[in-house]
């Protein structure tokens, strides 16, 4: 997580020096800059691009919010967290409204900077992963064309868009896909365990194995509606691939409002992907 860049922006120089101290001896990205002159900040962060903007809320010239609402005419994609030492509703309220992604709560909690930091840090690299794509899709639209007509390949578009082509798990979820969409077969009104042996997978070790592909998918996806739920792939997949509430509950655990998060029922979750492939 080194490559992720972040800035610090906190009256307090202790504190200041604390987070950076804490952000980096943990590996949890790198402090390109960091000021205890809010307003001056502006100008380091137009030009150093941080992808994460650590604010406090209570600063003597400006609050936080009213900072942000600056930064953000110089760096629209950045993700900013808010700190304070009150937990007042109102301010937190305020907060949120004006972009922030976290509210931190001093003192800080390395346990909880961790956390969120991490989860910040793959929504980029999802983000990242999506804009390559489409710039790949978009490159020869013949060759999209001619991808469309294959649903399997869809399939595996659809979870290369998601950010789960390499991890443990989507060959299972390939291989079930090839063979129902082979021989047109509706998943949901079948049994799982037959089509599982019809393709020569465990069934009990691939249903795990495609149950915590499909929780990273349906994780990425959460990051992706938190960043922007008007996102073109948030509202295509969302809710057509996961449910509407499975998606609130992932995206209210990473927030911290929930202590746990969406749950994948896996014949949905196969089911919907082989619906979607054939609309792609």
């Amino acid at each position: 997580m080194r490559n992720q860049k972040i800035y610090l922006i906190d009256d307090d120089q202790a504190v200041l020096k604390s987070l950076k101290f804490l952000i980096e001896e943990n590996d949890l990205g790198t402090v390109v800059g960091y000021t205890t002159k809010p307003l001056e900040s502006i100008k380091d962060i137009e030009i150093l691009k941080p992808q994460v903007v650590i604010v406090d809320y209570m600063m003597p010239c400006i609050d936080g919010p009213s900072l942000i609402e600056k930064l953000e005419k110089v760096l629209t994609d950045a993700n900013f967290i808010m700190l304070s030492k009150v937990s007042d509703k109102g301010m937190i309220a305020e907060a949120y409204s004006k972009g922030i992604e976290y509210y931190i709560n001093k003192p800080i909690n390395i346990v909880e900077v961790s956390h969120i930091l991490k989860n910040l840090y793959e929504k980029v690299q999802l983000q990242e992963k999506l804009k390559q794509i489409h710039q790949i899709f978009n490159m020869d639209n013949s060759q999209t064309d001619s991808a469309q007509e294959d649903y399997t390949e869809n399939a595996r578009a659809i979870l290369r868009i998601l950010g789960v082509s390499g991890k443990s798990g989507y060959s299972d979820i390939v291989k079930i896909c090839t063979y129902v969409l082979k021989e047109n077969i509706d998943i949901y009104d079948s049994d799982l365990k037959d089509i599982f042996k019809k393709t020569d997978l465990d069934y009990k070790s691939s249903v795990q194995r495609i149950r915590r592909c499909a929780s990273h998918a349906l994780r990425n996806i959460a990051n992706l509606g938190l960043e922007d739920n008007l996102s073109e792939y948030f509202q295509k997949y969302s809710n057509s691939l996961f449910g509407f509430e499975t998606v609130k509950y992932e995206m209210d655990h990473i927030r911290g409002l929930r202590s746990d998060g969406g749950k994948i029922n896996v014949k949905n979750f196969l089911t919907n992907l082989v619906d979607l492939s054939k609309d792609y």
